[in-house]
């Protein structure tokens, strides 16, 4: 589990493209699902619009799907929450837990003070595996 802030660089603000260089497109639909709600949250009060709680983004590996998210969150100046599955998995009983209570308690207390926090968990798929029809119920 890793956390990060948003920065400006050279005395400019710094943009999601300085980071990821030819997906454009990807980066204006990230904008809208995570910066807009930040910025236009009275707006969209008044208007009672309401903007989605999650996001999944899938592909192959090495696509640069985490890059993206943490370019955008740094634009918006947020902080970000990235949890792997390797931070997560844990031999013993509760741990597991304990980690995600963790990150979620971390995430509120910024989100407390103002600051919006975004929570990344990393390679889904791997917790949660495949199922298969030839499995019975209750096996993974």
């Amino acid at each position: 589990m890793e956390s990060s802030n948003g920065s400006t660089t050279g005395g400019r603000e710094w943009m999601a493209e300085d980071a990821i260089a030819g997906n454009a497109e990807a980066v204006r639909a990230l904008r809208e699902l995570i910066m807009y709600p930040l910025l236009y949250s009275q707006e969209s009060q008044k208007l009672g619009l309401k903007w989605p709680r999650g996001l999944l983004l899938y592909g192959p590996p090495g696509t640069g799907k985490t890059s993206l998210v943490r370019a955008v969150v740094q634009e918006c100046g947020a902080h970000l929450t990235v949890i792997s599955p390797h931070s997560v998995h844990r031999a013993h009983t509760g741990e597991s837990e304990r980690v995600l209570r963790e990150a979620f308690a971390k995430a509120s207390s910024h989100a407390n003070l103002g600051k919006p926090s975004v929570i990344f968990i990393d390679e889904i798929d791997v917790l949660c595996p495949r199922r298969d029809s030839s499995l019975r119920s209750g096996e993974a």
